[in-house]
């Protein structure tokens, strides 16, 4: 009962409000009419006052005029409010649609793409590979075949020759490339909000393995992969793919191959090195820590917008399960700076930062058993930009 009489107070409340100007109109008209009626006696005999019912008749039509302008302000501005519901709606609506029609699609290509891969195989003397396993055989000969020049440099350029080969015998590889293209393309032009955007990239990413990132990040620096680069950039395609595990550090993993635990600890140090440069840069603190394997401790700090110092502490008494134990000082060393040039360069091909524009140090203090590294960016520009991408994306990702 109680809530049904405050229910009645608020619409009776919200009536008047709406109503105001009316019903103050109206009280007047009516008062008046009392005044007029009290004031004046009348005999049905005697002929009417024709000017004093003029005025009064006047006064009456100037109130209606008001309140007919106000009734045409108020009609307006309800039509105006339902219009402006009704385009809303239609915006809803019409985004429902292409977000319904974009998800059909990029559905539709995923099947194709998966179809694609299950007709891909390779025949080999150890047998016959088929779906995934023919990435898997494919990143196995790529990198079983190449040659360490001993130059990270040389071996850049070296990596890419092997995969040029290597697609030249497998071209079917182009089919898979174009679809993977078209579904990006599919995401990046569709009208769909980043959370959206990132729920899709995230799908394609679980659908690729490291093998495939691998062909894919070789691939983009090819003339016919180039155009793939944008979408590699800016939705971070190639968030899960092992540094290490790059052709051109077989300089250092090809010593680690009959160690695969040992392997993989680099490995994760050396990923777990690009993440907190980047949340570093990224954020407000100074510096950040990271402890890897086999008692390493890395010290990374800020210094400006422009310059990062690493410290790399190495263990003085060597642990039997320090990965690092294999490389001498210099190759360790040497491994630490071709990881910074690729995390501030190579992984995004170039596109944010040029390796002109970069000055990157490293050197190895045999007093302290250290590493001290150092990236400075020569061009001004902040060393973030190494990482940027669309902002939105960024965001969600």
């Amino acid at each position: 009962m109680k809530n049904q009489l405050l229910l009645f107070l608020r619409k009776s409340i919200s009536f008047l409000s709406k109503h105001i100007l009316v019903i103050v109109v109206l009280a007047t008209v009516g008062i008046f009419a009392l005044l007029f009626a009290q004031r004046r006696t009348y005999d049905l005999a005697q002929p009417c006052d024709g000017e004093l019912f003029g005025n009064y008749g006047d006064f009456i039509g100037g109130l209606l005029s008001v309140v007919s302008i106000y009734l045409l302000v108020e009609t307006l501005k309800e039509q105006r409010a339902t219009s402006k519901e009704q385009r809303v709606f239609t915006e809803k609506q019409q985004k429902s649609t292409n977000d319904q029609q974009t998800g059909t699609l990029f559905f539709h290509l995923l099947k194709h793409l998966q179809r694609e891969v299950s007709d891909l195989n390779i025949t080999t003397e150890d047998g016959r590979y088929t779906n995934k396993d023919f990435f898997e055989e494919l990143r196995r000969e790529l990198q079983e075949g190449f040659i360490s020049t001993g130059s990270y440099k040389k071996d850049v350029t070296q990596a890419l020759s092997s995969y040029f080969k290597l697609y030249a015998k497998h071209p079917r590889l182009g089919s898979y490339f174009r679809i993977l293209y078209r579904i990006c393309e599919v995401i990046d032009q569709s009208r769909l909000d980043g959370i959206d955007k990132a729920k899709y990239i995230k799908i394609l990413r679980a659908q690729l393995t490291n093998s495939e990132l691998l062909l894919l990040r070789y691939n983009a620096q090819t003339p016919h992969g180039k155009k793939f680069k944008h979408y590699i950039n800016e939705y971070n395609l190639l968030k899960h793919l092992p540094i290490f595990e790059l052709l051109e550090f077989k300089r250092w993993w090809g010593d680690l191959e009959d160690k695969p635990v040992d392997r993989l600890r680099v490995s994760v140090f050396c990923d777990d090195l690009k993440h907190e440069i980047k949340k570093l840069l990224e954020g407000s603190e100074q510096s950040r820590s990271l402890w890897g394997g086999g008692g390493w401790k890395c010290n990374i700090t800020k210094r400006s917008d422009i310059r990062i110092e690493i410290k790399i502490d190495k263990p003085r008494i060597i642990q039997t399960y320090d990965p690092f134990s294999g490389f001498n000082s210099e190759d360790q060393k040497e491994l630490f700076k071709s990881i910074l040039i690729d995390i501030f360069s190579y992984s995004n091909f170039g596109r944010k930062r040029k390796m002109g524009s970069l000055s990157i140090i490293s050197l190895f203090d045999n007093a302290t058993s250290s590493i001290y590294s150092s990236v400075e960016a020569t061009d001004g520009c902040s060393l973030y930009c190494s990482f940027l991408r669309l902002s939105e994306f960024q965001r969600l990702d």
